[in-house]
């Protein structure tokens, strides 16, 4: 029986890759479920369209979770603005934690993270965001926050609106 669920953004970047492998240990870890969602922007289009559309990003779904090993996965597909659709999903998934990916900026060592979805969801989403920063491959590096108590500082988190650093 899951404790809780993840709800984690997917695309065709590489950074959302990133983002899932870490969505799915930390998933595996804290036994959460997890929800991936992909969202077709907004754009005008005929309803025709529309449905290609909506099944692209589920066979892209599909593609990225195989690659993963996430099958346990749950599936959810949506058109719209992708911060304002997350945050909606999460809502109504009752997540108690959204992960995105995010992109380098720069050529140092440590790039700042960058995210225009991360950025929009932080303000508008009902429960903490991590963003995984660029160049992780491994699930170590999301370890020490399954190592800490992981129920208390969710409860924390969402109790506190103020955006706090977890790690």
């Amino acid at each position: 029986m899951s404790i809780g669920t993840i709800v984690c953004a997917v695309n065709e970047t590489e950074g959302a890759a990133e983002a899932l492998r870490a969505a799915a240990h930390l998933g595996r870890r804290l036994n959460m479920r997890l929800v991936a969602v992909h969202v077709v922007e907004d754009v005008p289009m005929s309803p025709a369209a529309r449905r290609e559309a909506r099944a692209g990003g589920m066979r892209l779904m599909d593609r990225v979770l195989a690659e993963q090993g996430a099958w346990m996965t749950d599936r959810r597909v949506a058109s719209g603005d992708p911060a304002e659709e997350i945050a909606r999903i999460a809502g109504e998934e009752r997540a108690e934690l959204v992960v995105v990916g995010s992109k380098p900026n720069g050529r140092q060592a440590r790039p700042p993270l960058r995210s225009r979805v991360a950025t929009e969801l932080a303000r508008m989403s009902p429960v903490p965001v991590v963003v995984v920063p660029p160049g992780v491959r491994t699930p170590g590096t999301v370890t020490a926050i399954a190592r800490r108590r992981p129920r208390s500082l969710l409860r924390r988190a969402r109790g506190d609106r103020q955006q706090q650093p977890v790690a």
